[in-house]
């Protein structure tokens, strides 16, 4: 489940500087950078381990169209919509095969990862939110890029 990180009124801005084209590659490469740079490894942090496979899956890139630029994040793992969003009671159980190699290291080999699927379709699972608190988290830092960006790319011109 990615979350967007959006800049309305890039083109505007875009517009006031005489060389457009390097200023929106700019904008886009600091996008990117400040997506990667902040946001990706506070989620990766906040991020719930057992394989270690979802800490290092968080990736960032950037976004552009033409009246905004932005950064996305997100995990490209089957599980992370799940952690990050939760499951609401009453959903379809998880695939099987899904959850075997979870059940059996924490539950132990006796337990049925379908019993656990059955269990988890019928009470849902509360969301852990690893990168929405990332993005909470790292708000006040990424103002502070976007300032020091805004403030280049007025000196330069």
């Amino acid at each position: 489940m990615p979350v967007h990180v959006e800049v309305h009124g890039a083109a505007q801005i875009a517009r006031k500087f005489a060389n457009t084209g390097a200023r929106a590659v700019m904008w886009q490469r600091e996008m990117e950078a400040e997506t990667s740079r902040v946001i990706v490894p506070a989620a990766a942090a906040a991020s719930p381990v057992f394989t270690g496979a979802l800490r290092g899956s968080w990736r960032g890139s950037a976004l552009s169209t033409g009246i905004a630029f932005g950064g996305t994040a997100g995990s490209s793992l089957q599980y992370a919509p799940p952690i990050e969003s939760g499951r609401r009671a009453g959903a379809p159980q998880p695939p099987p095969g899904a959850l075997d190699a979870w059940v059996s290291s924490h539950l132990g080999r006796g337990v049925s990862a379908f019993v656990v699927g059955r269990a988890i379709a019928r009470r849902g699972i509360p969301p852990k939110r690893p990168l929405g608190h990332a993005v909470d988290a790292t708000l006040p830092e990424r103002l502070v890029m976007r300032a020091a960006l805004m403030r280049r790319l007025i000196v330069d011109s």
